[in-house]
């Protein structure tokens, strides 16, 4: 399955953005981008234990479901909403504020509670039921989220009948979860794990869709040709995903992604040499426009392929 991580971000982010407006969560569009990706980045992240490892493979194939490929699919809502009880043992874990025996026995609410992020829920312990979901509604501190993402967890097992509607709501509230985690926990996380802010940190970790750049990278070569050679790799997985970009936008991407270490001229001459060798072609004839060479997708799609398998 490729995944289309420029398209599950902006998503991510415009369900966080509804979310947190109706909870009176405060949190800019800055902000909230900043924690999807850091989010991205930590579900990556390998740790010293295999229980917790291993998020992105069950996540990112949901995301792209539930988000992209088909939107109101319960099997991926339900993967995500299963993912909470390790989700939330890692990062209590890697911000530093449990070790891993404290938490590895505790379920949903002990381990929300334990995040310490919603000070009046833990001290209140409300009764969550269907019946008490209004008077969460608006709560700054996120348990609308919470009471929404328990309760779903507990249904879904049910096999309940829920429309788009219900599954699009659920899904909204779930993500938006996960993300306001992130959002408390962010200090303690970037002082243990700085490189989990990057932006391009997720496409060079340990996953399936990361490992397709280095098909291209030779490390026998002088440190610029790797550079060039990364950048070369990105530029095709990226079309690989995108189908096609204009030259503009392919050049933002480019500077975006190597924090504009590349003049713009170096940048024009790794894409002249990527279509001279075939790699990639123009779309039409105004050559504004780039998309992957039929031979080259071919060729990207079948690597692709042979890695989903291992």
């Amino acid at each position: 399955m490729n995944i289309d991580w420029v398209q599950i971000k902006q998503k991510i982010a415009g369900y966080c953005t509804k979310a947190f407006l109706e909870n009176h969560i405060v949190a800019s569009r800055e902000a909230i981008d900043e924690a999807v990706n850091i989010f991205n980045n930590f579900i990556s992240l390998k740790c010293n234990y295999a229980l917790l490892n291993g998020l992105s493979r069950e996540i990112m194939p949901a995301l792209q479901t539930s988000c992209i490929s088909n939107v109101g699919d319960l099997p991926a809502l339900k993967s995500l909403l299963n993912c909470f009880d390790p989700f939330l043992k890692k990062i209590l874990v890697l911000s530093g504020k449990f070790s891993y025996t404290e938490v590895q026995f505790d379920t949903f609410i002990p381990l929300f509670k334990k995040t310490n992020i919603t000070p009046n829920f833990v001290l209140t312990n409300p009764r969550i039921e269907e019946s008490t979901l209004s008077l969460f509604l608006g709560d700054s501190e996120g348990t609308y989220l919470f009471a929404i993402t328990y309760l779903s967890r507990n249904q879904v097992h049910n096999s309940p009948d829920w429309d788009d509607s219900d599954i699009t709501f659920r899904l909204k509230n779930c993500l938006s979860l996960y993300i306001f985690i992130i959002l408390k926990l962010k200090e303690k996380l970037l002082t243990n794990y700085p490189s989990l802010n990057s932006s391009t940190y997720y496409t060079f970790t340990n996953n399936k869709e990361g490992r397709l750049l280095y098909d291209f990278i030779s490390f026998g070569s002088s440190s610029n040709v790797i550079k060039n050679q990364i950048v070369n790799s990105f530029i095709l997985h990226l079309l690989q995903n995108k189908k096609k970009l204009s030259l503009i936008k392919l050049q933002e991407h480019i500077d975006n992604f190597s924090q504009k270490t590349l003049s713009e001229s170096s940048c024009k001459r790794l894409i002249e040499k990527l279509i001279n060798n075939k790699k990639i072609v123009y779309t039409n004839n105004t050559k504004q426009e780039v998309t992957l060479s039929s031979e080259e997708r071919e060729r990207l799609d079948s690597i692709a392929e042979n890695l989903m398998r291992i």
